[in-house]
């Protein structure tokens, strides 16, 4: 199907005594059987039987065909959210750790078996997703000499601003952080 504007351009020719104005556009599910409905709706105010133009006006129109055009525009609108993804990209688990992170872990970094006691799973899924968040610059490593648990992990500021602007920020982390 057509964009409007184009459909406006291939009607507005020198066969007609005026310019069309659009008035108002639907993005819709079923085009084809919403157009057909509409058309059978307005068959009343058609000003030649096989022409597409109706003698009425916009109000009598939206009045005429709203009841076939919404359960589509909702349908449309569901499949639109349902099919977006979160901005952030981030898995379920990314998430939860790096919020853990964040929260608990935000001065001195916080090794993996005492992370896995926080966020829960077994440790492989959560070296997967702390190297997934490395990979993102998500998350840091910190080396710890020290100490025989290895490295211990942080968030960094761009993985902390991931969260703020992603409203991912609860009120069990502000708790825990002191903030």
């Amino acid at each position: 199907m057509e964009p409007p504007d184009a459909r406006l351009r291939q009607l507005n020719t020198t066969g007609v005594p005026s310019t069309f104005v659009l008035e108002v556009t639907f993005l819709v599910s079923e085009v084809e059987e919403v157009e057909k409905k509409a058309h059978e709706l307005l068959s009343e105010f058609r000003h030649n039987s096989n022409r597409e133009f109706f003698r009425t006006n916009v109000s009598e129109v939206l009045e005429t065909i709203l009841p076939i055009i919404l359960p589509s525009l909702r349908s449309t609108i569901n499949s639109e959210i349902a099919t977006k993804k979160p901005g952030h990209l981030l898995s379920h688990n990314e998430v939860s750790v790096l919020q853990t992170l964040v929260s608990i872990a935000s001065s001195f970094g916080i090794g993996v078996y005492l992370l896995k006691d926080y966020c829960g799973g077994d440790i492989l899924s959560l070296e997967i997703c702390l190297a997934n968040l490395y990979a993102k610059k998500l998350v840091s490593r910190r080396a710890v000499t020290n100490d025989s648990t290895g490295p211990r992990w942080v968030a960094t500021p761009r993985g902390t601003k991931l969260l703020a602007d992603h409203g991912l920020v609860d009120d069990w982390m502000r708790k825990n952080s002191g903030a």
